[in-house]
């Protein structure tokens, strides 16, 4: 591993970073209701000195930080929402709020973003441009890129370029993930609705099973992604929920499945959207019941722009060294930033937040994964991600 040359300035507020994440760590809130961390941030910034545009989006908040010299307009963005997730880190600043756990790192995103603003908050005078703090709601699956561009963050001023990190417990701390061209997959929603005919335990002959359908399908779906996709392509479905039945003795009438669909390009996407609608259509005949399906497009992938990506590159390689920056995707996560992608030229990497020791077979499994109970990070890398804000800011915009 190359030497890290972490920033003097961020080393300087490391600890009240640190406090940063974990006062929001504690106080999750969901998509669409952070209105006490949309506080918490508003407060930060107006001490700091910057023009705040509150409730963009609902709960987003925007800091402007106008420099003295012309340039371009840069947005940074963090995603600020938590996961309905119990928390089981056993980490002494756990979630004070049952079921609600902050289980993707974005509480780390909003932290390293408020380190960010204050240290670049009395550079006014070098600054050659305009620079955008987004904070940004509900990227857990509700859009909240998409809410904010609609309600104009993208504009006055304009905005040129935007940037957007993640932290990722599939790397230790010092190491950094960025490529060109797609960086997240596309992100899809299933859900499916089974009808069948309820009747008693007992006489199974006169009923229609709906949890029996639900099981056949699911694993049926499985084989759309073993025997449909070529194996030089990549994709998932994964199913997250299954909701059937009242009780023990009573045959249930219907079954909800609920999943999601993932892949890197519009070929893979459309074939599984296809092969998900013959294979409904099928058991729907089979089983002489009805299945409705609907296939939601939700996130499209993020794609990362050629000047973007080689700006940002640079910044990263003077903080954490070459040999540290890994050409690597965020593999088939979803993620809104791909809103800020389509309209202007961006670029997304991310930043290794895993625990010691978290990590085995070759980096490939994760014991602290995201979105799991167990998730936690290790926080030296908060004074990474806002080493290479700093570094990138002096780099493009001084």
């Amino acid at each position: 591993m190359d030497s890290i040359k972490l920033r003097k300035e961020a080393l300087e507020i490391e600890q009240e970073v640190i406090q940063i994440r974990r006062h929001i760590h504690e106080n999750p809130e969901l998509g669409f209701e952070e209105f006490e961390t949309s506080k918490f941030i508003a407060e930060k910034l107006e001490q700091l000195g910057y023009e705040i545009i509150k409730n963009v989006g609902i709960t987003g908040v925007v800091g402007i930080l106008r420099g003295d010299q012309p340039g371009p307009c840069v947005l940074f963005r963090a995603d600020m929402d938590a996961l309905k997730v119990d928390e089981n880190s056993g980490d002494p600043h756990a979630s004070k709020k049952p079921g609600i756990h902050h289980a993707c790192g974005h509480d780390g995103h909003v932290a390293m973003l408020l380190g960010f603003a204050k240290i670049i908050s009395t550079w006014k005078s070098k600054i050659k441009g305009i620079v955008k703090l987004c904070f940004q709601p509900a990227e857990e699956g509700l859009a909240g890129a998409k809410k904010m561009i609609e309600e104009h963050v993208l504009e006055n001023p304009n905005v040129d370029m935007c940037f957007g990190a993640h932290l990722v417990n599939y790397e230790y701390p010092g190491y950094v993930r960025c490529v060109p061209g797609p960086i997240t997959a596309n992100s899809d929603r299933i859900f499916i609705d089974i009808e069948g005919l309820g009747g008693h335990a007992s006489t199974p002959q006169d009923a229609k099973d709906a949890v029996v359908i639900g099981c056949q399908l699911v694993t049926a779906m499985q084989t759309i992604t073993s025997r449909n996709l070529s194996p030089y392509e990549t994709g998932t479905i994964s199913i997250g929920k299954i909701e059937s039945g009242t009780q023990a003795n009573v045959i249930a009438s219907k079954c909800r499945i609920e999943g999601t669909v993932r892949s890197f390009n519009q070929k893979t996407q459309s074939l599984f959207e296809e092969r998900l609608n013959q294979l409904c259509n099928g058991f729907a005949i089979s089983y002489d019941c009805k299945i409705n399906l609907v296939f939601k497009k939700l996130y499209p992938a993020t794609i990362n722009d050629q000047k973007c990506y080689e700006l940002a590159i640079e910044s990263i390689k003077k903080v954490v060294g070459e040999s540290n920056l890994k050409k690597k995707d965020f593999g088939l996560a979803g993620e809104d930033f791909s809103f800020f992608s389509l309209q202007k030229p961006s670029c997304y990497f991310c930043i290794g937040s895993a625990p010691q020791n978290s990590l085995i077979n070759d980096g490939t499994i994760a014991l602290r994964p995201h979105h799991s109970p167990f998730f936690t990070i290790d926080e030296s890398s908060l004074v990474i991600g806002v080493s290479i804000w700093v570094q990138m800011l002096e780099d493009i915009m001084c």
